[in-house]
């Protein structure tokens, strides 16, 4: 049973990325005007990046994410999620500094098994495999300054969207 739920969100979750692709700008504008309207933080924390210095190109692919997540977790609007806080963006920002930390401290011997086994324990994992294959496919593992910023903006989207995502279904 457990194998057929894991089919279905797989297959869920490549609708999404399929959907999302498929869209031409007035279209995804019409998904950033929803999401400004039911998770502004979420657009606000992918908008910062600007204020940052990160180039219009990189942005665009941590807005796609937003989107891909959005539609993902809505299931296409039909799903009504809590709206996520200030606070639990706060939270997921201090989340990925302590886990970096932890990296530094235990060093990569210790480090990266740690790290593996905190992503195969994601409670999301598509989501989480989607989001380090399609950063890693499009540069973002090449530790630029903006690269970095675009990393832990998507993946305090992913981390805000697992936590609202917990008491949904």
């Amino acid at each position: 049973m457990a194998v057929k739920v894991r089919e279905k969100e797989h297959a869920r979750f490549a609708d999404s990325i399929g959907y999302i692709f498929s869209l031409n700008v007035k279209q995804k504008e019409c998904i950033i005007d929803e999401i400004f309207q039911k998770q502004p933080e979420l657009l606000f924390e992918c908008l910062g990046l600007h204020y940052l210095d990160v180039p219009e190109v990189r942005m665009e692919y941590v807005l796609n994410l937003l989107l891909i997540f959005y539609d993902y977790f809505s299931d296409r609007g039909k799903i009504k999620l809590p709206k996520v806080t200030k606070k639990m963006v706060k939270d997921a920002r201090h989340n990925l500094i302590a886990m970096r930390q932890l990296m530094d401290k235990e060093g990569q011997e210790t480090g990266l098994p740690l790290f593996r086994k905190a992503v195969e324990a994601y409670p999301e994992i598509e989501a989480m495999a989607f989001f380090v294959g399609y950063m890693n496919e499009n540069g973002f593992f090449s530790l630029s300054r903006e690269n970095k910023y675009c990393l832990r903006v998507g993946k305090v989207i992913l981390d805000c969207f697992a936590k609202i995502n917990k008491g949904k279904g």
